[in-house]
């Protein structure tokens, strides 16, 4: 009886023994990055270039070039990618287009007392290298935004702080998922 469990217990040890033998080592830094896609390769600098052609343009451009060049620093810096925002020549142009921009009120004054609005924006985006698009046209993308607003606001809702930074976020992250991935 005895025999029977020291086998048994050589034979457990037998196999944790082989098992973590061919586990592969533990990797203690952050998980490694997906490669780029093909039409990817050989970039290494992106400038962010965002034109509002709605009428009337109400997006700060300069701020939302600034955050998709952030953005992408952060999720694709590790790819061997960076951008920036401004006139300098990189290896590759995103080009965002803001199409339209609309505010509509949905429910007037809740029970919570707020407004419940919803705001939508249309864009277009590419990656454009040496004339040649390489990713996109990404055409007529549409981000919708909700929010809750308190009843006393600005005639105009787009000069509200919390709006802009909701949908420049709500860009910022659209764009740069639908290009690089």
């Amino acid at each position: 009886m005895l025999k029977k469990k020291l086998l048994a217990i050589a034979g457990v040890l037998g196999i944790l023994a082989c098992g973590a033998c061919f586990l592969p080592p533990v990797h203690n830094g952050p998980p490694t990055p997906p490669p780029l896609p093909p039409q990817l390769q050989g970039i290494h600098t992106v400038r962010v270039v965002v034109n509002d052609n709605s009428i009337p343009a109400r997006i700060d451009t300069q701020s939302i070039a600034a955050s998709v060049a952030d953005f992408i620093n952060r999720t694709r810096g590790d790819q061997g990618i960076s951008a920036h925002a401004g006139k300098e020549p990189a290896d590759a142009d995103l080009e965002i287009a803001i199409a339209a921009e609309n505010a509509a009120l949905i429910q007037p004054q809740s029970s919570h007392g707020t407004e419940s609005w919803s705001f939508s924006l249309t864009v277009t985006a590419a990656l454009v290298r040496n004339g040649k698009t390489l990713v996109g046209p990404k055409p007529n993308m549409p981000i919708r935004i909700q929010l809750e607003l308190p009843p006393q606001h600005p005639a105009d809702v787009w000069s509200i702080p919390e709006v802009l930074r909701a949908c420049t976020n709500q860009l910022v992250v659209a764009v740069t998922l639908r290009v690089f991935s």
